[in-house]
């Protein structure tokens, strides 16, 4: 087993000279044999070995045994060891989340914490087999059955193509000592269901399930593999190109995409978005406050409603009022919010900072009178962004759109002498 192990290690690069390399120990029969393996491996492959195990609390004084054993164990083997202790019931009852789900993100968010370059963990082949099942029986992508990658960032999984058999016998042929967590066996917990239940049927068929499932997968990750590289290739949110995408590939592409926000793609979720992109048009939420809209040919997310309207803001005129000069000094030919402030001194108390209603009006520059809702659609204005765009407005009169275009009555021209420069400022 340990030449196995050796292999994987190096046809994944899962261990660079010189790094740190903390397990993760639980006490059971893999963890320890992986530290036991690993301990072997460290000269060879010049590494720093140490262990970290977590106490989740969820087995009273045993938990606590477990803990110890660990301790007593990296004491033996000159191992530096660390604990990190979570109380997950509480845990899981504050967020409404189910344990398993609670520990197994407590688990990966601490590992990211740790100091260590790589922190190794006991997955092993019969765990790959269990997570393709339980993956299968949730309704699961191509994703989903390749299973657990062998290295993902800092985590690695030396034990991932050892199977649970080869494991034990290392164990007893060492005369090695473990801990054995009682929950493992209980039938409560739907990991455990697949385990003690479905495996060993699978197994009645097949009894290299485990190593025919991980082949299954291999071809599938190329599968993936390939669909990933294509999604990123594209950069264009233009619908037509879009809809040219194969199914798959614009799947993952969407997936990506929602994924920055912090949204899952869900099935729903994607035939909504799915929807939309094929007709050409239309609107859909997503989750957590974000929105997808199709607008002038193009897929935009955003967070928040259209409904949104500048209430509490006020213009700033404090240390703004400039000379002609200064202005072209400072802000030459970049365009910024100003206005000639000699054409609207006597109307600043009528002035208010709002968003468009209807009526509104601008006269731009050898482009004549519009309406603030046509002139937003010339120049591409999504319609979830219009209400949330600042206007300075003398009645239905506008006269300065944020970092857009002054009204032509206001504009700064050689007869100016003096120069507002407007600041959107929010009153809380």
């Amino acid at each position: 087993m340990i030449n196995n192990i050796k292999k994987t290690i190096q046809k994944h690069k899962m261990i660079q000279s010189g790094e740190d390399v903390a397990v993760a120990l639980s006490g059971g029969m893999d963890s320890v044999s992986l530290l036991f393996v690993l301990h072997e491996l460290q000269k060879e492959l010049d590494f720093f070995l140490s262990a970290v195990h977590i106490n989740h609390q969820l087995r009273g004084d045993d938990s606590d045994d477990d803990e110890l054993f660990c301790k007593n164990l990296c004491e033996r083997l000159n191992i530096k060891f660390t604990v990190l202790t979570y109380n997950i019931n509480e845990i899981a009852k504050k967020n409404k989340k189910s344990i398993e789900l609670t520990a197994r993100k407590i688990r990966y968010d601490s590992f990211e914490l740790l100091k260590a370059d790589k922190i190794a963990t006991a997955h092993n082949q019969n765990d790959f087999l269990e997570t393709v099942i339980l993956n299968l029986i949730r309704g699961t992508g191509i994703k989903g059955l390749c299973g657990i990658p062998a290295k993902r960032g800092k985590i690695i999984r030396p034990l991932l193509y050892s199977s649970r058999e080869e494991i034990l016998k290392y164990i007893f042929e060492n005369n090695i000592d473990y801990v054995h967590d009682k929950t493992n066996d209980e039938t409560v917990y739907t990991r455990n269901k697949i385990r003690h239940g479905i495996i060993p049927r699978l197994k009645e068929i097949n009894p290299k399930v485990e190593e025919t499932v991980q082949k299954m997968s291999a071809r599938l990750l190329e599968a993936d593999d390939y669909i990933e590289s294509e999604a990123k290739k594209n950069e264009t949110f233009d619908i037509f190109e879009l809809q040219k995408l194969h199914i798959a590939i614009r799947k993952r592409f969407l997936s990506n995409l929602v994924l920055e926000k912090g949204i899952e793609l869900s099935q729903n979720i994607f035939e909504n978005l799915n929807t939309i992109i094929e007709n050409g048009t239309g609107r859909t939420g997503l989750k957590n406050g974000y929105s997808a809209l199709i607008s002038k040919g193009k897929l935009h997310i955003y967070k928040g409603s259209n409904k949104k309207i500048y209430k509490n803001f006020d213009i700033n005129l404090h240390g703004q009022i400039i000379s002609k000069e200064d202005f072209e000094k400072i802000h030459k030919n970049v365009f910024i919010n100003a206005v000639d402030y000699d054409k609207i001194q006597f109307d600043i108390k009528n002035l208010k900072i709002r968003s468009r209603l209807e009526g509104d009006y601008i006269k731009i520059k050898s482009k004549g009178t519009k309406t603030i809702k046509k002139y937003m659609n010339e120049i591409g204005i999504p319609p979830h962004k219009r209400a949330a765009t600042a206007l300075l407005a003398c009645g239905s009169k506008i006269l300065l759109i944020d970092k857009t275009v002054a009204d032509e009555s206001v504009l700064i021209n050689d007869n100016t002498k003096n120069v507002l420069i407007v600041n959107f400022i929010k009153n809380n």
